[in-house]
């Protein structure tokens, strides 16, 4: 069976999909959600807590005490805690962005959202994150949830991807563009 989503692992959406009915069981997704996001950030923010997710040379105890304690100071909700937990005792902490990534994908299907997938040259700020989801609303007529991602390898712009369809305002495409009509003209 394939993925649902070729950039997410199957192994990931497995996971995601256990984690979804059991949150959808407990009736606790927002908790959960919540949880694993701020679980997220705290591997971004630390380079140490991202080597210890990423890094083989950690043993599955020490991931596991480490991990556990930092989750416990964090006050995650419980069900977020064992599942992490379950995730490093099968050695798949690794893929913890990938199972993110599938259960956002799974809540937002859900509760009806549409998922856009935005790839800009730097973060966006909050304005522009706010006016994009509105005009993203508009063009849609449903709700979106933005999947961020920053790509500084575009010189400008945004390139997002709805479902099948992808808008691609990036500098490096108009610039592109202009090469290709400048080609004709002479």
């Amino acid at each position: 069976m394939k993925s649902e989503d070729q950039s997410i692992p199957e192994a990931a959406n497995r996971y995601a999909k256990a984690l979804f009915q059991l949150a959808e069981e407990d009736n606790s997704m927002t908790s959960v959600s919540n949880g694993l996001d701020d679980f997220l950030n705290a591997v971004d923010n630390s380079e140490d807590l991202s080597r210890l997710v990423n890094s083989p040379m950690y043993s599955q105890k020490e991931q596991s005490d480490a991990i556990g304690a930092i989750l416990k100071k964090m006050k995650v909700n419980e069900l977020v805690s064992r599942f992490i937990g379950l995730v490093i005792q099968n050695r798949r902490i690794n893929s913890i962005n990938y199972i993110v990534s599938a259960f956002h994908k799974l809540l937002a299907i859900h509760s009806g959202e549409v998922i856009a997938r935005v790839v800009s040259a730097e973060v966006l700020n909050k304005s522009q994150i706010d006016k994009l989801t509105k005009t993203l609303k508009e063009m849609i007529g449903k709700n979106i949830k933005l999947d961020l991602e920053t790509d500084p390898k575009l010189l400008g712009g945004l390139i997002i991807r709805i479902g099948s369809q992808m808008i691609d305002n990036s500098l490096e495409t108009k610039l592109n563009n202009i090469k290709i009509a400048m080609k004709g003209v002479s």
